[in-house]
């Protein structure tokens, strides 16, 4: 599986998620806006040490990170219950798409995330049944296993808080938190997850505002129920079918991996050639479904012939937080890139506008009018230009027309410049 997770991590150009995560994290900090640093270290890491950011450098850690991932589901089932429900166990994971191939292969927090719950629940597993010396020992591993869980996403409170709510009400385990060890472990996960709280502290609590309003605003009370008894639904219709017999299982299993395999080369192939639209015809520009997972480098290649890269000065914009690490992704830092929103995420901290007031912006918008940009950004430049569009290709095919204006001379928010009266 390693290897067919590599062939696929290499057919397809990084999704929008991933080239923001690549080119925003290209300035090493504590912490990150949308996230815990980890997977943002693990992009930096790889790129900086093979010198390349191409699609298969940067997922590399991440495809080797859920063969550890596939280890620790097959200890922790083997330890709670035998070998063959282990293996089973590992089989399915890699079976699930949302596992096995995204999380498996793709520039995301999910990966180190649940390769750290995993490390979680097998040195909790050994921790409970430990004794003297080596509960210490196993006790200590899993904090140092949630605090990198925190570390990846902070999602992983949740489980942890299960873990411990699961101490509180199981009889058998319940003695442990009359014993240091919990609490040490605790405070190894407070300790590794430090740097973050220190970058949050210096940023307003950026981070946790951002991740909690976006959980205050969807969370709906029947929410987690429903999904508790879909997920029961599924697990219970496996179980079902592993206790009728082995080769039934067996069947569909081997089915689910048909179909996944297929499913798997059937949009590589289709991002490689392209070939979609040649099937169906000539698709409207902007409307080819893979377009997410090609890498727009065709822009680097057109603006740079017309010389746009060279100018002195010049500053590229997008008007989408997701856009900007598109288009920064492409361009490979050569030009500082901007995001002239009101949700640019990272990009609000590392490249605010204002300090490139006076600089002439070359704004990338899709879908939008030489009309609609004066109209929204006018007054922050002294002119706005249209100019040629350029063309983002895919296999050789062009896929989306990108309209390209340019701000003479970028003026200063008008909230620095009260701020800067006042001084």
């Amino acid at each position: 599986m390693f290897v067919v997770r590599l062939l696929f991590a290499a057919s397809l150009g990084l999704g929008v998620d991933e080239s923001y995560m690549v080119a925003a994290g290209r300035k090493l900090q504590l912490s990150y806006f949308d996230h815990p640093p980890i997977a943002w270290w693990m992009a930096w890491g790889i790129a900086h040490l093979t010198g390349s950011e191409s699609a298969v450098v940067v997922r590399l850690p991440f495809v080797g990170l859920f063969a550890l991932t596939t280890f620790l589901m097959y200890r922790a089932t083997a330890t709670l219950f035998d070998a063959e429900a282990g293996l089973w166990a590992a089989v399915v994971l890699n079976l699930i798409p949302v596992l096995g191939i995204t999380a498996g292969t793709w520039v995301l927090p999910d990966g180190p995330l649940f390769a750290a719950l995993l490390g979680v629940l097998c040195c909790l597993i050994h921790a409970l049944r430990s004794h003297g010396r080596a509960a210490w020992g196993w006790w200590s591993a899993t904090g140092a296993c949630a605090g990198l869980a925190l570390c990846s996403k902070y999602s992983a409170v949740l489980t942890l808080l299960g873990a411990g709510a699961f101490l509180a009400t199981e009889p058998i385990s319940r003695p442990w938190l009359r014993r240091p060890h919990p609490y040490a472990a605790v405070g190894i996960a407070l300790v590794i997850f430090l740097p973050v709280l220190i970058w949050n502290a210096g940023h307003g609590w950026v981070s946790f505002l951002f991740q909690g309003g976006r959980a205050g605003g969807s969370l709906h009370p029947v929410g987690p129920i429903l999904a508790v008894i879909g997920q029961a639904i599924l697990l219970g219709d496996a179980i079902a079918r592993r206790r009728e017999t082995g080769r039934r299982v067996r069947v569909w299993l081997g089915g689910t991996a048909a179909f996944v395999a297929v499913a798997m080369v059937l949009v590589a192939t289709d991002v490689r050639f392209n070939w979609l639209s040649g099937t169906v015809g000539d698709l409207p520009l902007g409307r080819d479904p893979s377009l997410d997972v090609v890498d727009w480098t065709a822009l680097r290649t057109e603006l740079g012939s017309r010389g746009l890269l060279d100018s002195p000065g010049l500053v590229v914009a997008a008007l989408k937080w997701h856009e900007a690490g598109k288009v920064d992704y492409a361009l490979g830092g050569r030009v500082p890139v901007i995001c002239l929103c009101s949700d640019a995420r990272q990009y609000g901290l590392i490249a605010n506008p204002d300090d490139y007031a006076g600089a002439d912006v070359l704004i990338l918008a899709p879908r939008r009018s030489l009309a609609q940009i004066e109209s929204q950004f006018g007054d922050r430049f002294d002119s706005v230009e249209l100019i040629a569009p350029a063309t983002i290709m895919h296999a050789e095919r062009p896929a989306m027309e990108l309209p390209l204006f340019i701000g003479h001379r970028l003026h200063q928010s008008a909230a620095r410049d009260a701020s800067g009266s006042q001084e």
